[in-house]
């Protein structure tokens, strides 16, 4: 029988690992705010996977994770001790249920005597077709990431522009809000504070440009 859940093993345990490394970062005390918007994508991925394959139960302590970390990402405190207690009982909690996904062994069951011909060969029959299968699977998992590594390249290159636009957004609004109201005739000061507002929402765009496109790279790169 077709492993229904063995490519989401694969990620959701590697996710897992992740998690746990970053936490443990986190618990040092290194970088909190960039472990913490870390942890929240990896987060985010894992909750994603576990709804494709209909693993509510893992989905809903990932999103867990999230609200625990979610009141740490725009501030340099560190995270309490208690938070990351929790997050380490959801990241049990998960483990438990990818395990649980590992398909059943098959019990062994002693036979007397050499085993006929004519029940040897359909076995063999069935393994290279599963084989055969198998060897299909990967040539289009191949093609797939072949494909998903070419448009990550092409959306890198955007990730880095847009990164770009949001220093020179930055740059613009701190000069901008120099010149506010510092001695202006009404008319140009009005026009500035325009500017000023324009520059404010030009960064706010960009800034969420930005925030999307890097957990879109790091999807595709895994």
């Amino acid at each position: 029988m077709k492993d229904p859940y063995r490519y989401f093993r694969v990620e959701a345990r590697e996710l897992l690992d992740q998690l746990g490394k970053g936490l443990l970062d986190l618990e040092k005390g290194e970088r909190p705010r960039e472990m913490v918007t870390q942890l929240l994508r990896l987060a985010h991925t894992l909750k994603g996977a576990a709804r494709v394959v209909k693993q509510p139960a893992i989905a809903e302590h990932a999103h867990a994770i999230e609200g625990v970390l979610q009141p740490f990402r725009d501030t340099a405190a560190e995270v309490q001790a208690d938070a990351i207690d929790d997050i380490l009982r959801h990241l049990d909690q998960i483990a438990e249920g990818i395990g649980a996904l590992s398909p059943a062994e098959p019990k062994a069951v002693a036979e007397v005597g050499v085993p006929r011909v004519d029940a040897v060969a359909p076995r063999e029959e069935e393994s290279f077709r599963t084989v055969r299968t198998e060897v299909e699977e990967i040539d289009t998992l191949v093609d797939g990431v072949s494909e998903a590594f070419a448009k990550l390249n092409a959306l890198r290159k955007t990730s880095e522009a847009v990164e770009r636009a949001g220093h020179l957004a930055e740059l613009l609004t701190a000069q901008l809000a120099a010149r506010v109201g510092k001695g202006q005739v009404p008319v140009v000061a009005a026009r500035a504070d325009r500017a000023h507002t324009m520059a404010e929402e030009l960064r706010a765009i960009v800034g969420g440009l930005e925030r999307s496109l890097g957990p879109a790279c790091d999807r595709m790169a895994r």
